[in-house]
């Protein structure tokens, strides 16, 4: 069954009908069960056919109840794209206890936009530094069935409009007390419902559980999709093979245990990376490798990771801005060198989306040979043990500190959605993976450098180069800032930091401190709450005893400024706690408001 967009909606702008053929724009205007594409501003219209933006997906669902499981919500964003005749309905959110949009800030987002008809419950995070990861949406429409979205993208403006997305969406009516064929369901409703069930150990467990109820009674029996899920926690005994990779090995091995699967090659594509261990065979090539190969043995050569370069960012539509969201930060890189041996480009010239930097999570597997896939996941779930966890225990133990929810699919209309180009494009001898908290010179396409940081009147022209020190370069204008005692600028923090962490300190006292330099702390004040989340999942700071952030007062990211630093100094082991260093006493300083949103991040 499909539904048309209605001829007189607005919602994500129709094309006039002299630019596409009448079999375009049905394909254009109708929602059918599968995998779509979002729609992408700034690309050709050809491209954009058969994408959906968020706001025709709700016209075209007409929802009259909603529930959203999602890791970054913008409130009124969301609320304003839903059609005007439908912003009354109940929306629920389930947001995380902390990290991301958490429960706190969400209930005040609520109150402050004055809404009555939205509810916000909580997801569990029993292990530190986890998150709500999963985004899926299920509504009830006007004419009783039930539609479930199963996306990639945050609940925010620029991940659906920017960034390269993928979602999934089917429907089914609720079935009737006396159709008993197909009362089993599917794989996909039996998982689906599981999967809910993990939130009964939730306090709001009620505004989930109505929709638990629908779910499992509605036919979905048509939905050959395969359910891959995470949820937090130390799982041993019959839930080792439950979640996470073990559990996309489970299923592999159902579905191609008659397939040699030694030669295939794989790909990882994704918009972070985790803390993955100092060699590839710890985790990356050991338990991950293995398990996206369905438990059969394969050389580290048949890996293929696909993550952006530096001139993908600097060169995307949003410029170097695309970068916040992909948070790879340069304390992770400088452990795990090796992944350089993997990396390829991001390439989507087929699909017009090449400058449009991905969000979008995928694996896949490939005959040799071959460049349609074997199979494809579309996923929540970035390339981190937090995500897919981590054998522990001599592998008695899975630790997994995040929900995450994707979808496998080996049906030939998905599989020919792969969101990159083949052949892969290898990285060449001056490219480099992007990293978030390095500093980039060179004018990206809005003449922007990187970061957007702190410069005084008399750093308008940088001159020579004085001093390069590991990642920090020092020029001219950096000390004519010094003179006369007038400006710490962050370059010059920076590379004090630096300097102190390799020069004085010895092996194993650098392993207990890290010093958060200044354009990561002024990422964290600035950026949304999903980069903040993910840089501080990429920093490893539960290995730290002691941390340092250095914090200014400047809060305004479209423009210049700032003049007075803090020091943050956070201390793990014996009585943990935070010092704040200020010359400013007490309240009164200007640095209170942003130490305080690095505090509680």
């Amino acid at each position: 069954m499909k539904r048309c967009v209605n001829e007189t909606s607005t919602c994500g702008g129709q094309e006039s009908d002299d630019l596409w053929s009448e079999e375009k724009r049905v394909r254009q205007n109708c929602l059918t069960d599968r995998l779509y594409f979002n729609k992408v501003i700034d690309v050709a219209e050809q491209y954009n056919a058969n994408a959906f933006s968020f706001s025709e997906l709700l016209e075209l669902i007409s929802p009259v109840a909603s529930i959203h499981f999602n890791f970054m919500i913008d409130l009124s964003w969301l609320l304003s794209q839903y059609p005007g005749r439908l912003r009354q309905g109940p929306i629920t959110l389930i947001v995380g206890e902390r990290m991301g949009t958490d429960f706190t800030m969400i209930k005040t987002a609520v109150k402050r936009c004055a809404v009555k008809n939205v509810n916000v419950g909580r997801a569990r995070l029993v292990i530190p530094f986890g998150t709500h990861h999963s985004k899926i949406s299920i509504f009830e429409s006007s004419t009783g069935r039930v539609h479930i979205i199963i996306a990639t993208a945050n609940l925010v403006e620029d991940d659906w409009k920017f960034k390269t997305q993928a979602f999934y969406h089917c429907s089914g009516n609720e079935l009737a007390a006396s159709d008993s064929s197909n009362r089993n369901g599917s794989d996909f409703q039996t998982d689906l419902v599981k999967y809910l069930n993990e939130y009964k150990t939730s306090q709001d467990w009620g505004l989930i559980e109505h929709w638990r109820d629908r779910i499992a009674n509605i036919d979905l029996s048509h939905v050959k999709a395969r359910v891959v899920y995470s949820v937090p926690g130390a799982h041993k005994g019959i839930k080792l093979t439950k979640y996470g990779h073990p559990r996309l090995r489970v299923i592999l091995k159902e579905l191609f245990g008659n397939v040699k699967m030694d030669d295939f090659t794989y790909h990882a594509q994704f918009s972070s990376f985790g803390s993955l261990g100092a060699a590839p065979q710890y985790w990356l090539t050991g338990q991950f490798l293995n398990s996206l190969s369905g438990g059969a043995e394969t050389d580290d050569g048949h890996l293929r990771i696909i993550y952006p370069c530096v001139e993908d960012v600097r060169n995307s539509n949003e410029g170097y801005q695309a970068g916040g969201s992909l948070p790879y930060n340069n304390s992770v890189a400088i452990k795990q060198p090796y992944l350089l041996n993997f990396m390829h480009k991001w390439r989507s010239d087929h699909l017009g989306r090449s400058r449009a930097m991905p969000h979008i999570k995928t694996y896949a597997a490939f005959a040799k040979n071959s460049l349609k896939p074997s199979w494809l996941l579309v996923t929540s779930a970035n390339l981190s043990k937090a995500a897919w966890g981590d054998y522990q225990l001599k592998k008695t133990q899975l630790t997994i500190r995040s929900y995450e929810f994707g979808l496998l699919f080996i049906d030939s209309e998905s599989l020919d959605m792969l969101p990159y180009d083949l052949p892969l494009t290898k990285y060449d001898d001056n490219d480099r993976v992007w990293i978030v908290d390095k500093t980039y010179r060179k004018p990206d396409i809005f003449k922007k450098t990187w970061p957007n940081r702190f410069k005084s009147c008399s750093m308008a022209k940088s001159g020579k180069c004085v001093l390069s020190f590991g990642d920090t370069v020092l020029y001219e204008a950096d000390l004519r800032a010094l003179e006369n005692g007038r400006w710490l600028s962050d370059p010059v923090i920076s590379f004090a930091f630096e300097y102190l962490h390799e020069r004085t300190l010895d092996d194993t006292r650098k392993s207990k401190i890290s010093f958060i330099n200044a354009a990561v702390c002024q990422l964290i004040k600035l950026t949304s709450e999903i980069e903040v989340v993910e840089l501080l999942d990429q920093l490893t700071l539960k290995e730290k005893e002691h941390v340092i952030f250095v914090v200014n007062d400047h809060d305004d990211p479209s423009r210049s400024g700032g003049s007075h630093w803090s020091l943050l100094i956070c201390r793990r082991v014996l009585r943990p706690h935070f010092l704040i260093i200020d010359s400013a006493q007490g309240t009164s300083s200007a640095n209170r408001k942003p130490t305080d949103k690095v505090y509680s991040s």
